[in-house]
């Protein structure tokens, strides 16, 4: 018999934690394919019938489920009972502080649907507390406003955030080692998720719209950041900072000076800003749009080729980013890759992935839907 040495061994899985994994598969199964019957769910995630009936019951108590009227039966024995999230008696708050002028808020009820949206104006002097205050002042507007249970927050944040929701650096908003979840949860009283926005819009493409659980985003507007799925997974990195590429280089010692000191980061050619001033100046901004997307392709390869990352997804509101740039962009990634082919699209969400995105992580942080 081969022995197991204790830095080997697993420890071994508690009821407690099997069964909020069961109540967390059948959560999922019946988002996305509700409603459904206790037998359909037992035959959808594996679990027993029984086991499947209990938590059904379970969360039925706690409303967060709900049973609706018993289907016709189709042969002998008692018509079945479908239950289904209660999509519209609950919700989750979501606030994207990620834009460099304002703080955008919206409640979303669990169908997805945008019930409301509100946006508020963030001066540039409003930072450190104050902007923290802005923040809970807005879920604060969000929350007193809903017509349904609040299930928690979710709040999209630039910089580099750690899984626990403290943001280490967002310069921006003037924060440094913020306990930002633990603020906005006292603050508030309620559950509050905290991720970087790049993340979340790429957790809200794999999670609310069928994309690819190996996935690249690449987030533009006046900066250009990444979020990187792996499984299924948020990729962290060892200093919480995976997918920060905007200032990857593109040569050495060559193109125009960044903001953050360097000549030639990714960001410093094809950020909006600058793409929209060399298109502006250009006789030909056609070719403008392609040695744009050249350039995606080329800082993006490494990254693809590593990880085998099967769909890259680009997250603008601008419209510079069309089909030259696209086709250019996965023509280079093809030809810098090892296996050819990876999907190069749109983001299904133009505005709005960020926030679905906080909606997504809220899901799975206090329900277990992933």
């Amino acid at each position: 018999m081969t022995s197991t040495s204790p830095q080997t061994r697993r420890p071994a899985r508690q009821p407690a934690d099997a069964r909020a994994h069961n109540t967390a598969l059948a959560l999922s199964v019946i988002f996305r394919g509700g409603p459904l019957s206790r037998a359909d769910i037992a035959r959808e995630t594996g679990l027993t019938r029984v086991t499947a009936s209990t938590i059904v019951g379970e969360l039925v108590s706690r409303r967060i489920l709900v049973e609706l009227e018993a289907r016709e039966p189709t042969g002998r024995g008692k018509p079945a009972t479908p239950v289904d999230i209660d999509r519209e008696g609950l919700c989750i708050v979501v606030v994207d502080a990620s834009p460099a002028a304002h703080l955008t808020g919206a409640i979303i009820d669990l169908r997805g649907e945008i019930v409301r949206r509100l946006e508020r104006a963030r001066p540039d002097d409003v930072v450190g507390d104050a902007a923290v205050e802005a923040i809970a002042d807005l879920a604060r507007e969000l929350i007193g406003s809903a017509a349904a249970t609040v299930v928690g927050v979710g709040v999209a944040s630039p910089g580099v955030i750690s899984p626990a929701g403290i943001v280490r650096q967002a310069p921006n908003l003037g924060w440094a080692e913020l306990p930002l979840r633990e603020r906005l949860a006292d603050e508030l009283g309620l559950p509050v998720s905290v991720a970087n926005d790049a993340n979340l819009a790429a957790l809200a493409e794999h999670t609310l719209a069928d994309g690819s659980p190996d996935m690249l985003l690449l987030r533009v507007g006046h900066g250009i950041g990444a979020g990187l799925l792996v499984h299924g997974r948020l990729v962290g990195g060892a200093h919480d900072a995976a997918g920060e590429i905007g200032h990857v280089t593109m040569s050495a010692d060559e193109g125009p000076l960044c903001a953050c000191g360097k000549r030639g980061c990714l960001e410093a050619w094809v950020a909006i800003p600058p793409l929209a001033a060399s298109v502006a100046a250009s006789a030909d901004p056609r070719s403008v749009l392609r040695e744009a997307g050249e350039r995606i392709g080329l800082g993006i390869a490494p990254v693809v080729a590593a990880l085998d990352l099967g769909e890259v997804v680009i997250a603008t509101s601008s419209g510079l980013y069309g089909a030259d740039l696209l086709d250019a962009a996965r023509a280079t990634l093809d030809a810098h890759t090892f296996r050819a082919q990876t999907a190069v699209r749109m983001s299904r969400w133009a505005d709005d992935g960020v926030l679905r995105g906080a909606f997504a992580q809220v899901l799975a942080d206090e329900l277990g839907i992933a």
